[in-house]
Formats: structure tokens, C-alpha cells, sequence
């Protein structure tokens, strides 16, 4: 069975792609089983950089697919905060992927291990599991998005 894993790009200096790259690089090179890379991107990655996202997935014998992303209208008024639009595209998974399992990672990471193991955890009937961001706290997290609690 293939790993589905996916990022979102939002990539308006050209730098973010980058990041990507290393991310992605050692998630698909180091998997004990085949992995597919969905992209999720605007109109803000160019084609030079989705040579290069290419190019790496191919390297580690990995499948790789675009998916471009327009946000819907009326999450115009949604604030990220010091986040780019980017953050948001996550949200879409649902609606774009043909997948009934996915692994998201963000492009900070740097995951040295074999994400066979990860895939292999069992979601026991709910719909999603994560973990928390190390680096934001609640309260920053909070902040950030101006969550409100009830």
C-alpha cells in the first residue's frame, strides 16, 4: 500500500519551495514502503520550482501529483495572522485528494525516520490525528489565528 503524504506551498518570494524540498526529500527517500507526494499549491509556485519538487520525488522513486489550490470565497475574511494563505490549503484535503488516508506535513519539518511506522498507526474509526507543534504554544496558536475560547 502507498503512503499518501501532502504540504501546501504558498510561495510568493520563490524561498518556500525550497523548504519543501528539503522536507520532502528525506519523507520520501527514507520510507520503507512507496509513497506518493500531493501537492498543494497556488497559483504562487512557479513551474520552475514544480521541476524541482519533481525532481526530487523522482529521485527517491516517489509519485508526485500538483493540485492547485483557490481558496473559497468566503474565507477572504479568515485571518492567519503571520501565517500565509498557505496554512489554510490543508483544510482542503477532503475536497481535492483522492485518498482515504493522508499524512500532512508542514515544510519546517526535517523527519529523519522511516514514516512507514507513522502510516501504520491506527486512526480507530476518527477522522484525524495529530501532534502538537512543539515550537507554538496554545496561547500563541490563539493569538495567531485570534481563536476565541467559548
Amino acid at each position: 500500500m502507498t503512503i499518501e503524504l501532502a504540504v501546501a506551498i504558498h510561495d510568493v518570494s520563490g524561498e518556500y519551495s525550497r523548504h519543501a524540498g528539503v522536507a520532502l526529500h528525506p519523507l520520501l527517500s527514507q520510507a520503507s514502503r512507496p509513497v506518493r507526494a500531493h501537492i498543494l499549491h497556488d497559483a504562487t509556485l512557479t513551474d520552475e520550482n514544480r521541476r524541482r519538487l519533481r525532481k526530487i520525488a523522482e529521485a527517491a522513486g516517489a509519485g508526485i501529483a500538483f493540485y492547485p489550490v483557490q481558496l473559497p470565497a468566503e474565507w477572504a475574511a479568515v485571518s492567519t495572522g503571520a501565517y500565509t494563505p498557505g496554512i489554510l490549503f490543508r483544510l482542503l484535503t477532503p475536497q481535492l485528494l483522492p485518498v482515504d488516508k493522508l499524512l500532512y506535513f508542514d515544510c519546517d519539518i526535517v523527519c529523519r525516520l522511516d514514516i512507514a511506522a507513522l502510516w501504520r498507526e491506527p486512526l480507530s474509526g476518527r477522522p484525524i490525528a495529530a501532534v502538537p507543534d512543539r515550537g507554538v504554544t496554545e496561547r500563541d496558536a490563539d493569538h495567531q489565528l485570534r481563536l476565541r475560547k467559548a
